[in-house]
């Protein structure tokens, strides 16, 4: 009898530390802190471009990422994504940013879900989202998609969604290729700069950037390098372009701006480039009272609040300017 129940004992023993290392039953697959999540770079963060040209709209428009565990599966994992714009006003809080939501068909899933397979830590396919209708996207914030790990559909009932990375933030940022570099001049109304508050990166000694403002051609604001102008209208005004007034008496001619991008905002924290140019010297037949204006006209007119006017090239190692005016 003793030894009947030495065996009874050892089998069941036996049994127990075997359930240990095999799977007994779909309830014992169960693993402690395991976590789905995707990693894609710092905090998540997807970029794109989206260049709006005269004619068409250009960018990187296929956004895809894998999906990781954070150890080896018990069983397969179905996980599929959503998108979650309630997450939005926090990102831009935290961050200090105003992007908004991308129009709902702008944007379409090719592939919302993918698998992860027992045994391994990655999935083979890959979540798939689609940028469309390009055109819809001209809000000069930019646009976030929060694409959020919302499923798991596992027998491994251990696997949760990972609270800090279980979130991809997809970013989307504008540029335009909005400047008419051949025109030499502008249907419009000059606007009155009476309001206006401009400031300057940089200023050579006197030569301050208010007196690109005072409607004299003898005075002008000078600098060294490539320093930008920034101007607060105090008003949104929709701009058809700008007039340039070389430098003529500050040391000489030969000292003005060789080439600018122009950048405009609503906020005048957040900017978005409309284009580049390069501005040509003064001719030699103009002066003072007979300048050589320079114009900068956008293909489409933009309504904004601030602009900056960044100088790229300057003429002679100096940037000038005698006069700023803009048009609408």
């Amino acid at each position: 009898m003793k030894r009947i129940t030495f065996n009874k004992i050892y089998w069941a023993g036996l049994s127990a530390v075997l359930c240990l290392f095999t799977s007994c039953s779909d309830d014992e697959l169960v693993s402690k802190e395991l976590k789905a999540y995707v990693s894609t770079g710092q905090a998540n963060k997807l970029r794109v471009q989206i260049v709006h040209k005269a004619n068409e709209s250009t960018g990187k428009t296929t956004v895809k990422f894998p999906v990781r565990t954070t150890r080896e599966l018990a069983a397969d994992a179905n996980l599929s994504f959503e998108v979650d714009n309630s997450l939005i006003t926090a990102f831009n809080q935290a961050n200090n940013l105003n992007f908004q939501a991308i129009p709902q068909g702008a944007y379409a899933f090719v592939t919302p879900s993918v698998t992860i397979h027992k045994g391994e830590m990655l999935s083979k396919d890959s979540v798939q989202l689609e940028l469309k209708n390009l055109t819809e996207l001209t809000d000069f914030n930019g646009y976030l998609l929060p694409i959020r790990l919302k499923g798991i559909d596992s027998k491994d009932k251990g696997l949760e969604a990972s609270n800090n990375m279980g979130t991809v933030y997809l970013l989307v940022n504008l540029a335009f290729e909005n400047i008419d570099d051949t025109a030499t001049s502008i249907e419009g109304t000059l606007m009155d700069r009476s309001t206006w508050e401009a400031s300057a990166s940089s200023t050579y000694y006197s030569y301050v950037v208010n007196n690109m403002l005072d409607s004299n051609n003898d005075t002008s604001w000078f600098a060294y390098g490539t320093p930008y102008i920034t101007v607060d209208m105090k008003e949104n005004a929709t701009l058809k372009g700008f007039r340039f007034t070389p430098n003529y008496k500050v040391f000489s001619s030969s000292y003005n701006i060789g080439g600018v991008e122009v950048l405009i905002s609503n906020n005048g924290t957040s900017w978005i480039s409309m284009g580049r140019m390069a501005i040509s010297a003064p001719s030699k037949e103009s002066s003072v009272s007979n300048p050589d204006y320079k114009y900068v006209k956008f293909l489409k007119p933009v309504d904004t609040r601030y602009f900056r006017i960044q100088v790229t090239t300057a003429h002679g190692g100096y940037a000038a300017l005698a006069e700023l005016d803009a048009y609408k």
